[in-house]
């Protein structure tokens, strides 16, 4: 029998298990930010650090969204083409594949929560340091 965990577990699990991807997300929002200041050569200027937060933030949602996107298998059909795996019938048909793929991603279904959270903490921080 499965026990029921508490939502403090949840949580705790969900960070524990995805914290590279969290701290992938925070190291593309700080690349963003480093490199909109190297772009403009202002280090003192606040309104390049909330811009280069912002795009960040942007770019670390619009990453969340492209993982929404992969996971409902919408690309399927293009990576099918690149797959080299063969069965012993031949290669496999584009039903098997995406339901082997689709077993596959639904090990972790939220994957794209890290990157979300820190963009939308990005952009909230921005917005804040803007005022």
């Amino acid at each position: 029998m499965k026990q029921k965990m508490s939502i403090g577990q949840t949580i705790t699990n969900f960070f524990k298990y995805n914290w590279f991807r969290f701290l992938l997300a925070i190291a593309l929002a700080a690349a963003c930010l480093i490199t909109y200041c190297v772009t403009y050569s202002d280090w003192v200027s606040p309104i390049v650090y909330v811009n280069g937060l912002f795009i960040g933030g942007a770019l670390c949602i619009g990453v969340s969204l492209m993982s929404v996107v992969l996971l409902f298998g919408f690309l399927d059909i293009f990576s099918y083409y690149f797959n080299r795996k063969t069965t012993e019938n031949g290669k496999e048909d584009l039903y098997e594949y995406s339901e082997r793929k689709k077993s596959l991603r639904m090990k972790n279904p939220l994957n794209f929560l890290p990157y979300l959270f820190i963009g939308v903490v990005a952009i909230i921080i921005s917005v804040i340091l803007n005022y």
